[in-house]
């Protein structure tokens, strides 16, 4: 404990923080900043990414392995673009304070709904090839904030099988053949259970409805989608 307390007083002394925003001491992301951030504008269908009531999934769009719906909270632009980089490139793990503050923006409706159904945290695996470069999966440092913030469980059910190439340099076609059959359910998951699946970033929704449906094929109940931004 001395050791990590001694390492923890030299890094925040050789790297103090700063806000990335705006660059005021103390904080990697400030109040001030965290409240001026662009709300997604509005809620779309995970299938179709068509505009849909609270991001519920489309009647029509529905599968038996579908998730019941998706909330994105941010625009994946300015001060949180820069955080969520910050996250995964920089190796940021001590941002729990300012991340809480975050979703705490999350749409009260659907809070009180995850919890009244005793949804469970999970979040998007990366492979094991990004997760020693990096030291940490970035979806489930964000998964823990949500599940203290909400007060809610958490479980490790996902696996990445393999390793794909980003999906951001792929079109829409590249995208569904790059990601499938790249996860598997890992054992003792209860089935009926109720998840809701974490991760930083949303594009197309590839990558979450593929973590969905392998869920929902061992099991699952219902299942929501949280993404801080896209």
């Amino acid at each position: 404990m001395l050791a990590n307390f001694m390492i923890n007083y030299i890094s925040s002394w050789l790297f103090p923080k700063k806000c990335i925003g705006c660059g005021v001491g103390g904080t990697y992301f400030c109040n001030k900043c965290v409240k001026i951030q662009e709300y997604y504008p509005e809620q779309r269908c995970i299938k179709c990414r068509r505009v849909s009531l609270d991001g519920l999934t489309h009647p029509k769009c529905k599968g038996v392995y579908s998730a019941e719906g998706l909330f994105v909270i941010y625009r994946y632009k300015n001060g949180i673009k820069k955080l969520i980089k910050e996250i995964k490139f920089r190796r940021v793990r001590s941002l729990s304070e300012e991340l809480v503050a975050l979703y705490k923006r999350t749409d009260d409706r659907l809070v009180d709904y995850w919890k009244k159904n005793n949804f469970v945290v999970t979040w998007v695996p990366i492979s094991k090839t990004k997760l020693n470069k990096r030291g940490f999966n970035q979806a489930e440092l964000l998964a823990d904030v949500v599940a203290i913030n909400l007060g809610l469980k958490t479980a490790d059910t996902l696996v990445r099988t393999k390793d794909t190439r980003p999906q951001f340099e792929l079109n829409k076609i590249q995208r569904q053949k790059n990601i499938v059959n790249s996860f598997l359910a890992k054992k003792g998951l209860k089935r009926g259970t109720n998840f809701l699946l974490v991760d930083d970033v949303i594009t197309t929704g590839v990558t979450a409805r593929e973590c969905v449906k392998v869920l929902r094929r061992k099991g699952a109940g219902k299942v929501w989608v949280l993404i801080l931004t896209g």
